[in-house]
């Protein structure tokens, strides 16, 4: 996930010396890998408890349960929370991976790798609990300007591409089997 920390740096240049991963899946696993690859102390929680141990042995990172006292210690020292779950995505647009009682890091940075709706249930509690937050869809621009450099050996044109997925989002709305995915057979 070449793009995470660069999707992070387009919203800010904060110092991310710890942070909690929502999921266990491959998501979680290479959000994870990128943050200890900067130095970061990360803590994984979830609710696959096998595939949580398994991300915090290969990772040298932590695992709590969502709400564990182990998991409510780590956002309070976490400058960064990620969700790295389907959660407030289309199919659960009203739901949020973190339930309500349990806090977000203080003023800290919340990226929500989903990209549809674009202001999931999450981000709009962390912008109002004035938290610096970052749209799924920056990771998605990103990877793909970095695929782009790859192929063309020339920079990705960040600015040309978010303004197409933002297009494309916006002209398929919010139907599940449309979006992104239309834009990229297109060849755009």
């Amino acid at each position: 996930m070449s793009g995470f920390v660069p999707a992070i740096r387009t919203v800010t240049s904060r110092e991310l010396h710890h942070a909690v991963i929502l999921g266990t899946g491959g998501a979680a696993r290479a959000a994870a890998l990128a943050l200890r690859l900067e130095g970061a102390r990360v803590h994984v929680a979830g609710r696959n408890g096998s595939a949580g141990r398994k991300v915090a042995s290969d990772l040298s990172v932590s695992f709590g349960g969502v709400t564990s006292p182990a998991t409510c210690s780590a956002l309070k020292r976490a400058d960064l929370l990620v969700n790295a779950t389907p959660v407030g995505g289309l199919a659960a647009a009203d739901d949020s991976p973190l339930p309500d009682g349990v806090p977000l890091p203080s003023r800290g940075v919340v990226f929500d790798l989903v990209y549809r709706p674009r202001m999931t249930r999450l981000l709009r509690r962390a912008r109002d609990e004035d938290c610096e937050t970052v749209e799924g869809l920056r990771l998605l621009v990103e990877q793909a300007a970095l695929s782009f450099e790859i192929w063309t050996g020339r920079e990705g044109p960040r600015e040309v591409m978010r303004a197409a997925a933002l297009k494309a989002l916006d002209e398929r709305g919010p139907e599940p089997g449309r979006g992104l995915p239309a834009m990229h057979r297109e060849g755009i």
